[in-house]
């Protein structure tokens, strides 16, 4: 007889079986979206299975717009909780994120007896397919509910899971609605100790689906997975690929200390994403950067400039910053540690993006700090040295200074009466930027600068001018004719496009290209040539002028 069960989680998808709550996976670790990034969400009661009725609790994302989305319906895991709650609702995700930033709207179910859910979730011993059976059929009438919503395209659906709700996921295919596209297994799998060992059911219930399954499907595994060891996941992809379903199977090797976690954490979102949007594209559905806030920035990489563990190796920081610095080494990931030339500092640990967290506190502080460790790599890389006095002028000769306006000179008189450490930077739009004391004034001064200009010259450093004169620019040459678009080098079609556009602004105007196919352009500002070329040298080699107002200047 099958007695119908409350769960508690132990892992992210055993199940011990109990007289007690269930409870959700809590994928609140992601975290919230970096500030000024809005999402739009809803919280729904939607009719389960009409076999066995029950209402269920479902959040649905959607991203700017009015709509319709293309639909993506992600399924939750399970985890430990305590006796007092019932979970929270799947909904901060890094699945979610990503359909988002794809344009869809993404459906995120709570199985029964999880969140607000109603129902019990109902064991069956070693049978785990059929839990997942039970299961599949809510998800089948949560997808025929958000049918009727208007902001939602449901002609084509993408349904979802990770851990536990990838195991559902999989039952879902055996037996979906018509439009149902694509399957997305996410480590998936369920363990309950109502079974002493789940191993042979997970492989027959693999087995089974995939006689029954004709949409396609990816599978995700890791080879450190704390609840499917490696032989158990590829005798289940085996099996049901045997029995005649169409999936690819992508091993992700090794993260961390767990990979069945892995989703949890920004740091995986290289790994998996490439691979979603190849499958995305295979089954013809949207898979395009849309809405990039929804995803953390690229972080950077590391670049060996010293051991993580080497205290003393780290810039600026004085004993403080240092003990701040081997706390930070004690920490889980995901995490960045910030330093600012003055020598304070800033970590972040956990979240949606810690680096950019991290770099949002050091502004609202109103300090310049630049990322010195990601995790656990450096990724510092060393600012340039104060440049050698140059002998252009006096120290003392305010009006010598270039670029400047009157409110720049008062701030150059107030800065050569100091003693100590201090820095004088200039851009050529006549803005001033100036430090003083500090374990780096010069590096400070560099760094106000440049978040701000693209052209950041040192013109002063302690007692010493050290600036030069840039050199002129080209003069025009005979290489071609300004209107001839085919002949501008390296460029493809989005550049001569970029060109044409060129033609038609405003002058002072520049054209900058690279031999990798880069172009930039710029026009009306100061100093519009080198601004365009200093932009272009920021990421790329080889920038050079193509052309200047009304002339060609490339040899």
């Amino acid at each position: 007889m099958n007695f119908p069960i409350r769960c508690v989680a132990l892992g992210m998808a055993l199940l011990f079986c109990a007289q007690a709550k269930a409870y959700a996976q809590d994928d609140d670790r992601p975290g919230p979206l970096l500030p000024g990034v809005a999402v739009n969400e809803r919280v729904m009661s939607v009719p389960g299975d009409p076999q066995r009725p029950v209402t269920l609790q479902v959040t649905v994302l959607t991203p700017p717009g009015t709509g319709p989305f293309p639909l993506v319906v992600a399924n939750h895991g399970a985890t430990d909780a305590s006796s007092e709650s019932r979970g929270t609702r799947y909904r901060r995700t890094f699945f979610a994120y990503y359909f988002l930033s794809r344009g869809y709207a993404v459906a995120l179910p709570m199985m029964r007896g999880f969140a607000e859910s109603g129902g019990e979730i109902v064991l069956h011993g070693c049978d785990v397919a059929r839990v997942a059976r039970d299961n599949a059929k809510d998800i089948r009438a949560v997808i025929g509910f958000m049918a009727t919503q208007p902001d939602i395209d449901s002609s084509r659906v993408v349904v979802i899971g990770q851990s536990f709700g990838g195991w559902n996921t999989l039952a879902l295919g055996a037996d979906p609605p018509p439009n149902v596209v694509g399957l997305i297994n996410f480590v998936g799998g369920m363990r309950t100790s109502g079974c002493i060992d789940t191993n042979p059911g997970l492989i027959a219930g693999a087995s089974e689906f995939g006689r029954r399954t004709h949409v396609p499907s990816i599978w995700f595994y890791g080879d450190n997975d704390s609840l499917f060891p490696s032989p158990l996941w590829r005798s289940m992809y085996d099996h049901y690929v045997a029995n005649g379903a169409k999936a690819e199977l992508v091993a992700l090797g090794r993260f961390n200390t767990d990979s069945h976690v892995m989703s949890k954490f920004p740091e995986s979102l290289p790994i998996w994403t490439p691979h979603f949007d190849e499958f995305l594209a295979g089954i013809g559905m949207p898979n395009r950067l849309a809405h990039p806030e929804f995803l953390p920035k690229p972080w950077p990489k590391p670049t060996g400039f010293a051991a993580i563990d080497d205290v003393n190796a780290v810039p600026y920081l004085n004993d403080a910053g240092r003990t701040a610095y081997r706390l930070y080494l004690s920490k889980p990931i995901p995490k960045a540690f910030l330093i600012a030339p003055a020598g304070s500092v800033r970590d972040r640990t956990g979240g949606f993006d810690p680096v950019q967290e991290g770099l949002a506190v050091c502004r609202q502080d109103q300090t310049i700090c630049r990322v010195y460790a990601v995790d656990d790599q450096v990724v510092w890389t060393p600012l340039p040295k104060a440049p050698p006095a140059s002998g252009y002028a006096k120290l003392e000769d305010v009006d010598a200074v270039p670029y400047l306006k009157d409110a720049g000179r008062d701030l150059y008189r107030k800065y050569i009466s100091k003693t100590g450490h201090w820095a004088f930077v200039i851009a050529p739009g006549g803005a001033a930027y100036a430090f003083h004391d500090g374990l780096d004034a010069f590096a400070a001064a560099m760094l106000n600068c440049q978040a701000v200009s693209a052209i950041c010259e040192p013109y002063a450093v302690d007692n010493q001018v050290v600036w030069v004169r840039p050199p002129p620019l080209p003069t025009p040459t005979d290489f071609a004719p300004l209107a001839n678009v085919d002949t501008v080098p390296f460029v493809g079609p989005a550049g001569r496009r970029g060109y044409q556009a060129f033609l038609a602004a405003p002058k002072p105007r520049a054209f900058v290209i690279a031999p990798d196919g880069a172009w930039f352009s710029g026009s009306g500002g100061v100093e519009t040539a080198r601004s365009v070329l200093a932009t272009c040298g920021k990421s790329h080699t080889g920038c050079r002028l193509y052309a200047i107002d009304d002339a060609v200047v490339w040899r």
